[in-house]
């Protein structure tokens, strides 16, 4: 698997992740009557049903007050007028903007980047999500009775988590597709991780995960027998590699609250960081469990720096390994790109030379999201989804051709597998296809190494 891997692809993720996050601030003291504001391809806006701003992706939400007065205006004046509807969407020639009321906030998303509303609705419900992992859904009750209260009181120091978010939803696909990534690993390496996790049983039955991550890949996950959903791993992920605290710190505990498992409660959250890469979290319910499992967290450490390679030696070496580039997966020699989705886990080829910048990686990925909304894969709050133009469709296969490039997503009956590539666009579809099966075939047959096929549980 190590052949014809492309160098140039290390790490491209957390890179883009840290420019992208020291950066943004240039922006904070932007308003919307400058042009610069108003020339962003994509605004985020948090406010209270009272009108009261909570967040914005670019400038100072003091000083756009009166724009968020005329979103919660358009707000209410839909509910009033139309029997207490909810305004979803609206449109503008190019521009799309989506409303995504949750209790007494209302998310919204401003875009001139022809994604689909389904794909911005989600984008939005990550950012609810966000708020809830970090006050819990409490935060809704008390404006519920203090309509002004300002909950940027208790937002205080999540500007990097919020940055942190915004860049993945942009340059990684896990979000969109409620997926997350895997390290690759030999099976058995994972598996000693894997047993070490489940080994902490022994010191609390209030348990509810662990986690080991190589930056914001999966390395191992244990959970109890509730589970947790792939959007509360990748709140994890994010809460994670977001903050310069945890990093800077050789083992903290922290309130964490994972809206999936539990809205309106946190857990005890200990994190530690092995090595720059290397980190792990444990997730409990009882505050009496943290001087055990921090112990235990400090062994597993221990036990994984044992031995020449040790296993922290063998993470960190497939976390620096490149990606794998489409050539040397047998039978897809005519692709430029390809992800795969299975087990709600994604794997990514590395991006060719036509895709070497940011904005071309992100415009790919939009491209392989706005394809799947067609194909129904995303829950449509604004109905059925039509056909792209230039598109062809059966029920295991969407084909979408442009002058730039050609795109196939394949699915299996079962929808167990998704394969989504990219080609040069003079590629036939029958080429595509039999690429596409390649690309599954392979997946399949190194999906020991590539995937996490067993989530252990403690109990």
């Amino acid at each position: 698997m190590e052949k014809g891997r492309d160098k140039k692809d290390e790490s491209v993720w957390p890179k883009q992740l840290k420019a992208y996050v020291a950066k943004s601030s240039k922006h904070d003291q932007e308003d919307h009557y400058m042009e610069t504001w108003r020339n962003h391809k994509k605004h985020f806006f948090i406010l209270t049903s009272a009108g009261k701003p909570v967040y914005t992706r670019y400038g100072d939400e003091s000083r756009l007050s009166d724009f968020f007065g005329i979103m919660i205006a358009l707000s209410s004046f839909v509910e009033d007028s139309h029997a207490g509807d909810k305004l979803r969407f609206a449109r503008a020639g190019r521009l799309s903007a989506v409303f995504l009321p949750r209790g007494a906030l209302l998310y919204v998303a401003i875009s001139r980047c022809r994604e689909a509303v389904p794909v911005l609705a989600r984008q939005l419900d990550y950012f609810h999500r966000l708020i809830v992992s970090t006050v819990s859904s409490r935060v809704y009750d008390i404006l519920t009775r203090q309509p002004s209260y300002d909950v940027r009181n208790v937002l205080g120091g999540t500007s990097n988590t919020f940055r942190s978010l915004m860049c993945r939803l942009s340059y990684q696909p896990e979000a969109a597709f409620q997926a997350f990534s895997t390290l690759p690993l030999a099976p058995s390496h994972r598996d000693r991780i894997r047993d070490l996790l489940t080994g902490m049983k022994k010191e609390s039955s209030s348990l509810v995960a662990a986690v080991i991550l190589a930056e914001h890949k999966v390395v191992a996950v244990a959970q109890s027998r509730e589970g947790i959903t792939p959007e509360d791993l990748f709140t994890i992920v994010n809460f994670v590699n977001s903050s310069t605290s945890l990093r800077n710190s050789e083992s903290s505990w922290t309130p964490l609250c994972l809206p999936d498992y539990r809205h309106d409660a946190f857990l005890h959250a200990f994190v530690s960081f092995y090595t720059p890469v290397v980190s792990i979290t444990i997730l409990t319910k009882d505050q009496r469990d943290v001087v055990a499992l921090q112990e235990v967290g400090m062994r597993i450490k221990q036990e994984m720096s044992e031995g020449s390679p040790s296993l922290l030696d063998e993470v960190e070496k497939m976390h620096s390994t490149p990606l794998t580039p489409p050539t040397s997966v047998p039978g897809a020699t005519h692709a430029l790109h390809f992800m795969v989705l299975r087990d709600n886990q994604v794997v990514l080829s590395s991006f060719p030379q036509q895709l070497d910048s940011q904005k071309k990686v992100k415009k790919l990925l939009r491209r392989y999201q706005h394809i799947a909304s067609v194909g129904r894969r995303f829950e449509s709050v604004a109905g059925p989804v039509g056909l792209p133009k230039g598109g062809s469709r059966r029920p295991d296969m969407l084909w979408r051709v442009t002058s730039e490039f050609a795109t196939l997503v394949h699915s299996t009956s079962t929808s167990e597998i998704e394969v989504f590539c990219t080609f040069p666009p003079t590629t036939s579809a029958s080429d595509a296809t039999l690429t596409a099966y390649a690309i599954e075939k392979w997946v399949k047959e190194h999906e020991d190494t590539l995937l996490t096929k067993k989530i252990a549980t403690f109990y």
